[in-house]
Protein backbone atom coordinates (compact mmCIF):
# COMPACT_ATOMS: atom_id res chain seq x y z
CA UNK A 1 0.00 0.00 0.00
CA UNK A 2 1.28 3.43 -0.93
CA UNK A 3 2.30 5.20 2.35
CA UNK A 4 1.52 8.60 0.86
CA UNK A 5 -2.02 7.52 -0.01
CA UNK A 6 -2.48 6.02 3.45
CA UNK A 7 -1.23 9.19 5.10
CA UNK A 8 -3.50 11.34 2.94
CA UNK A 9 -6.56 9.24 3.87
CA UNK A 10 -5.58 9.48 7.54
CA UNK A 11 -5.27 13.24 7.15
CA UNK A 12 -8.75 13.57 5.69
CA UNK A 13 -10.37 11.35 8.33
CA UNK A 14 -8.73 13.13 11.29
CA UNK A 15 -8.77 16.71 10.07
CA UNK A 16 -12.26 16.38 8.68
CA UNK A 17 -13.60 16.42 12.23
CA UNK A 18 -11.77 19.58 13.31
CA UNK A 19 -13.83 22.78 13.35
CA UNK A 20 -12.52 25.54 11.09
CA UNK A 21 -9.94 27.10 11.24
CA UNK A 22 -8.31 24.86 13.87
CA UNK A 23 -9.76 27.30 16.38
CA UNK A 24 -12.80 25.20 17.17
CA UNK A 25 -15.09 28.28 16.92
CA UNK A 26 -15.86 28.45 20.61
CA UNK A 27 -18.27 31.34 20.27
CA UNK A 28 -20.37 29.26 17.88
CA UNK A 29 -20.05 26.23 20.13
CA UNK A 30 -21.36 28.18 23.13
CA UNK A 31 -24.38 29.42 21.17
CA UNK A 32 -25.17 26.02 19.69
CA UNK A 33 -24.56 27.11 16.12
CA UNK A 34 -23.70 24.56 13.48
CA UNK A 35 -19.92 24.11 13.16
CA UNK A 36 -18.20 23.94 9.81
CA UNK A 37 -15.24 21.66 9.16
CA UNK A 38 -11.70 22.34 8.09
CA UNK A 39 -10.83 21.63 4.48
CA UNK A 40 -7.23 20.66 3.78
CA UNK A 41 -5.58 22.82 1.17
CA UNK A 42 -3.27 21.18 -1.39
CA UNK A 43 -0.16 22.49 0.37
CA UNK A 44 -1.39 20.90 3.61
CA UNK A 45 -2.00 17.57 1.88
CA UNK A 46 1.59 17.44 0.67
CA UNK A 47 2.97 18.40 4.07
CA UNK A 48 0.83 15.84 5.93
CA UNK A 49 1.59 13.06 3.46
CA UNK A 50 5.32 13.73 3.80
CA UNK A 51 5.11 13.29 7.57
CA UNK A 52 3.31 9.96 7.20
CA UNK A 53 0.99 10.60 10.16
CA UNK A 54 -0.53 13.74 11.60
CA UNK A 55 -2.05 12.44 14.80
CA UNK A 56 -0.27 13.85 17.88
CA UNK A 57 0.79 11.66 20.78
CA UNK A 58 1.55 14.56 23.13
CA UNK A 59 -0.29 17.80 23.83
CA UNK A 60 1.08 20.89 25.55
CA UNK A 61 -2.10 22.58 26.78
CA UNK A 62 -1.61 26.25 27.65
CA UNK A 63 -4.22 26.65 30.37
CA UNK A 64 -3.97 30.45 30.40
CA UNK A 65 -2.12 33.40 28.93
CA UNK A 66 -1.38 35.28 32.16
CA UNK A 67 1.22 34.84 34.90
CA UNK A 68 2.02 36.13 38.39
CA UNK A 69 5.79 36.19 37.87
CA UNK A 70 7.83 38.81 36.00
CA UNK A 71 10.42 36.61 34.29
CA UNK A 72 13.27 38.20 32.37
CA UNK A 73 12.87 35.69 29.50
CA UNK A 74 9.08 35.74 29.13
CA UNK A 75 6.62 38.61 28.96
CA UNK A 76 3.32 36.75 29.39
CA UNK A 77 3.01 38.59 32.71
CA UNK A 78 2.32 41.78 30.74
CA UNK A 79 -0.85 40.23 29.30
CA UNK A 80 -4.37 40.85 30.59
CA UNK A 81 -6.87 38.09 31.34
CA UNK A 82 -8.64 37.05 28.14
CA UNK A 83 -10.83 34.18 27.05
CA UNK A 84 -10.00 30.79 28.57
CA UNK A 85 -11.84 27.69 27.45
CA UNK A 86 -13.89 25.99 30.14
CA UNK A 87 -13.46 22.35 31.17
CA UNK A 88 -16.56 21.44 29.13
CA UNK A 89 -15.19 23.22 26.07
CA UNK A 90 -11.85 21.48 26.50
CA UNK A 91 -13.62 18.11 26.67
CA UNK A 92 -15.51 18.92 23.47
CA UNK A 93 -12.23 19.65 21.70
CA UNK A 94 -10.38 16.58 22.99
CA UNK A 95 -13.19 14.26 21.89
CA UNK A 96 -12.30 15.01 18.27
CA UNK A 97 -10.78 11.96 16.48
CA UNK A 98 -7.67 14.05 15.76
CA UNK A 99 -6.61 13.50 19.39
CA UNK A 100 -7.36 9.78 19.63
CA UNK A 101 -3.67 8.76 19.82
CA UNK A 102 -2.65 11.26 22.53
CA UNK A 103 -0.80 9.50 25.35
CA UNK A 104 0.36 12.46 27.44
CA UNK A 105 -0.93 15.96 28.15
CA UNK A 106 1.30 18.51 29.84
CA UNK A 107 -0.44 21.58 31.22
CA UNK A 108 1.44 24.87 31.33
CA UNK A 109 0.69 28.53 30.72
CA UNK A 110 1.15 31.29 31.68
CA UNK A 111 0.87 29.93 35.18
CA UNK A 112 -1.73 27.13 35.19
CA UNK A 113 -2.33 27.11 38.95
CA UNK A 114 -3.91 30.57 38.68
CA UNK A 115 -7.00 28.81 37.31
CA UNK A 116 -9.47 27.88 40.04
CA UNK A 117 -10.91 25.19 37.76
CA UNK A 118 -7.54 23.53 37.09
CA UNK A 119 -8.63 20.17 38.60
CA UNK A 120 -11.72 20.15 36.36
CA UNK A 121 -9.51 20.71 33.32
CA UNK A 122 -7.67 17.53 34.29
CA UNK A 123 -11.00 15.74 34.67
CA UNK A 124 -11.82 16.68 31.08
CA UNK A 125 -8.38 15.53 29.91
CA UNK A 126 -8.56 12.19 31.70
CA UNK A 127 -12.14 11.39 30.69
CA UNK A 128 -11.99 12.11 26.95
CA UNK A 129 -8.69 10.81 25.53
CA UNK A 130 -8.90 7.04 24.84
CA UNK A 131 -5.12 6.47 24.57
CA UNK A 132 -4.07 8.70 27.49
CA UNK A 133 -1.49 7.26 29.88
CA UNK A 134 -0.46 10.28 31.90
CA UNK A 135 -0.57 14.01 32.41
CA UNK A 136 1.31 16.67 34.33
CA UNK A 137 1.91 20.30 35.14
CA UNK A 138 4.69 22.88 35.45
CA UNK A 139 4.43 25.68 38.02
CA UNK A 140 6.39 28.68 39.31
CA UNK A 141 5.34 27.96 42.94
CA UNK A 142 4.63 31.66 43.67
CA UNK A 143 1.12 31.29 45.14
CA UNK A 144 2.12 28.23 47.12
CA UNK A 145 -1.25 27.51 48.76
CA UNK A 146 -3.04 27.56 45.41
CA UNK A 147 -0.25 25.52 43.85
CA UNK A 148 -0.41 22.80 46.49
CA UNK A 149 -4.20 22.60 46.71
CA UNK A 150 -4.87 22.65 42.97
CA UNK A 151 -2.05 20.27 42.07
CA UNK A 152 -3.08 17.81 44.77
CA UNK A 153 -6.68 17.85 43.51
CA UNK A 154 -5.53 17.47 39.90
CA UNK A 155 -3.23 14.55 40.72
CA UNK A 156 -6.03 12.81 42.60
CA UNK A 157 -8.34 13.10 39.58
CA UNK A 158 -5.62 11.66 37.34
CA UNK A 159 -4.97 8.77 39.71
CA UNK A 160 -8.67 7.98 40.05
CA UNK A 161 -8.78 7.71 36.26
CA UNK A 162 -5.78 5.36 36.30
CA UNK A 163 -3.37 7.93 34.80
CA UNK A 164 0.02 9.07 36.05
CA UNK A 165 0.70 12.65 37.11
CA UNK A 166 4.05 14.41 36.85
CA UNK A 167 5.03 17.77 38.35
CA UNK A 168 7.83 20.13 37.31
CA UNK A 169 8.91 23.10 39.43
CA UNK A 170 10.76 26.02 37.84
CA UNK A 171 14.23 26.46 39.40
CA UNK A 172 16.41 29.06 37.67
CA UNK A 173 18.94 29.69 40.41
CA UNK A 174 19.43 29.56 44.18
CA UNK A 175 18.03 32.20 46.50
CA UNK A 176 18.28 35.75 45.18
CA UNK A 177 19.38 34.58 41.70
CA UNK A 178 16.13 32.68 41.21
CA UNK A 179 14.07 35.56 42.59
CA UNK A 180 15.75 38.07 40.25
CA UNK A 181 15.22 35.95 37.15
CA UNK A 182 11.62 35.24 38.11
CA UNK A 183 11.00 38.84 39.15
CA UNK A 184 9.46 37.89 42.50
CA UNK A 185 11.12 38.38 45.87
CA UNK A 186 10.69 35.32 48.08
CA UNK A 187 9.90 32.98 45.18
CA UNK A 188 12.79 30.64 45.98
CA UNK A 189 11.52 30.21 49.55
CA UNK A 190 8.00 29.42 48.33
CA UNK A 191 9.56 26.98 45.85
CA UNK A 192 11.29 25.18 48.70
CA UNK A 193 8.02 24.88 50.63
CA UNK A 194 6.16 23.48 47.61
CA UNK A 195 9.07 21.14 46.96
CA UNK A 196 8.96 19.93 50.57
CA UNK A 197 5.24 19.25 50.35
CA UNK A 198 5.40 17.09 47.20
CA UNK A 199 8.25 14.99 48.50
CA UNK A 200 5.45 13.03 50.17
CA UNK A 201 4.95 11.12 46.95
CA UNK A 202 1.48 12.34 45.93
CA UNK A 203 2.73 12.77 42.35
CA UNK A 204 4.34 10.05 40.23
CA UNK A 205 7.23 12.07 38.82
CA UNK A 206 8.71 15.12 40.53
CA UNK A 207 11.28 17.21 38.66
CA UNK A 208 12.79 20.66 38.36
CA UNK A 209 13.13 22.71 35.20
CA UNK A 210 15.88 25.31 34.77
CA UNK A 211 15.81 27.88 31.97
CA UNK A 212 19.25 29.20 31.07
CA UNK A 213 19.56 32.95 30.45
CA UNK A 214 22.48 35.34 30.53
CA UNK A 215 22.05 36.14 34.23
CA UNK A 216 22.32 32.55 35.52
CA UNK A 217 25.07 31.13 33.29
CA UNK A 218 27.69 31.15 36.06
CA UNK A 219 25.22 29.83 38.67
CA UNK A 220 24.20 26.62 36.91
CA UNK A 221 26.81 24.46 38.61
CA UNK A 222 25.56 25.60 42.01
CA UNK A 223 22.00 24.70 40.98
CA UNK A 224 23.15 21.27 39.86
CA UNK A 225 25.19 20.64 43.02
CA UNK A 226 22.18 21.65 45.14
CA UNK A 227 19.86 19.38 43.15
CA UNK A 228 22.22 16.43 43.64
CA UNK A 229 22.37 17.05 47.40
CA UNK A 230 18.57 17.32 47.57
CA UNK A 231 17.96 14.26 45.42
CA UNK A 232 15.85 16.46 43.15
CA UNK A 233 16.37 15.86 39.44
CA UNK A 234 16.52 18.97 37.24
CA UNK A 235 16.40 19.30 33.48
CA UNK A 236 18.03 22.29 31.76
CA UNK A 237 17.09 24.22 28.63
CA UNK A 238 18.33 27.36 26.87
CA UNK A 239 15.76 30.17 26.70
CA UNK A 240 14.53 30.88 23.18
CA UNK A 241 12.54 33.60 21.48
CA UNK A 242 9.06 32.10 21.21
CA UNK A 243 6.08 33.96 19.82
CA UNK A 244 3.60 32.69 22.41
CA UNK A 245 5.86 34.01 25.20
CA UNK A 246 5.87 37.53 23.71
CA UNK A 247 9.63 37.68 24.34
CA UNK A 248 10.98 38.91 21.01
CA UNK A 249 12.64 41.88 22.78
CA UNK A 250 14.05 39.95 25.77
CA UNK A 251 17.77 40.79 26.01
CA UNK A 252 18.53 37.82 28.30
CA UNK A 253 17.96 35.27 25.53
CA UNK A 254 20.84 33.94 23.42
CA UNK A 255 22.96 36.99 24.21
CA UNK A 256 25.93 35.04 25.60
CA UNK A 257 29.48 36.29 25.07
CA UNK A 258 32.24 33.82 24.15
CA UNK A 259 33.28 33.24 27.76
CA UNK A 260 29.68 32.40 28.70
CA UNK A 261 29.34 30.11 25.69
CA UNK A 262 32.51 28.24 26.69
CA UNK A 263 31.18 27.87 30.22
CA UNK A 264 27.83 26.56 28.97
CA UNK A 265 29.47 24.00 26.71
CA UNK A 266 31.46 22.65 29.68
CA UNK A 267 28.32 22.61 31.83
CA UNK A 268 26.26 20.63 29.32
CA UNK A 269 29.14 18.17 28.90
CA UNK A 270 29.02 17.73 32.67
CA UNK A 271 25.30 17.00 32.49
CA UNK A 272 25.85 14.35 29.81
CA UNK A 273 28.78 12.58 31.49
CA UNK A 274 28.04 12.97 35.20
CA UNK A 275 24.33 13.55 35.70
CA UNK A 276 21.65 12.89 33.08
CA UNK A 277 21.03 9.20 32.38
CA UNK A 278 18.02 9.49 30.07
CA UNK A 279 19.15 9.01 26.48
CA UNK A 280 16.62 11.45 25.01
CA UNK A 281 17.86 14.30 27.21
CA UNK A 282 21.47 13.39 26.61
CA UNK A 283 20.79 13.82 22.88
CA UNK A 284 19.07 17.13 23.59
CA UNK A 285 22.11 18.36 25.53
CA UNK A 286 24.44 17.28 22.72
CA UNK A 287 22.28 19.27 20.33
CA UNK A 288 22.56 22.32 22.60
CA UNK A 289 26.35 21.94 22.62
CA UNK A 290 26.37 21.76 18.84
CA UNK A 291 24.30 24.93 18.51
CA UNK A 292 26.43 26.78 21.06
CA UNK A 293 29.51 25.73 19.09
CA UNK A 294 28.11 27.13 15.86
CA UNK A 295 26.94 23.79 14.53
CA UNK A 296 23.54 22.42 13.56
CA UNK A 297 20.64 21.20 15.64
CA UNK A 298 21.05 17.45 16.16
CA UNK A 299 17.52 16.67 17.30
CA UNK A 300 14.20 17.40 15.66
CA UNK A 301 11.37 19.36 17.18
CA UNK A 302 8.57 17.05 18.42
CA UNK A 303 6.00 19.76 17.67
CA UNK A 304 6.75 19.24 13.98
CA UNK A 305 5.72 15.58 14.13
CA UNK A 306 4.22 13.88 17.19
CA UNK A 307 3.21 16.76 19.48
CA UNK A 308 0.77 19.66 19.39
CA UNK A 309 0.26 22.90 21.29
CA UNK A 310 -3.32 23.73 22.29
CA UNK A 311 -3.89 27.29 23.47
CA UNK A 312 -6.24 28.50 26.22
CA UNK A 313 -8.54 29.78 23.46
CA UNK A 314 -8.87 26.31 21.96
CA UNK A 315 -6.54 27.00 19.05
CA UNK A 316 -3.88 24.64 17.72
CA UNK A 317 -0.75 26.78 17.76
Amino acid sequence: MNPRSTAKRTAYRAWGHLPEPIRFSLEQLLHGRKRRHLRIHERDEARLAKKGSILPQTINFLANDICNSRCVMCFIWERKLGHEISPDELAEILRQPFFRDVRYVGVSGGEPTLRKDLPELYRSICSTLPSLRGTGCITNCISERHVIDRIEASAQIAHEAGKTFSLMLSVDGLGEIHDRIRGKEGNFESLLRVMGHFRSGSVDEFLGGCTVVKDNVYHLDQVLDWAIREGFHIRFRIAEHIKRLYNESADQIRSFDQSEIDHLIKFFYRLIHDYETHEIYQRTYRSIISLLSGGERLTGCPYQSTAAVLSCKGELA
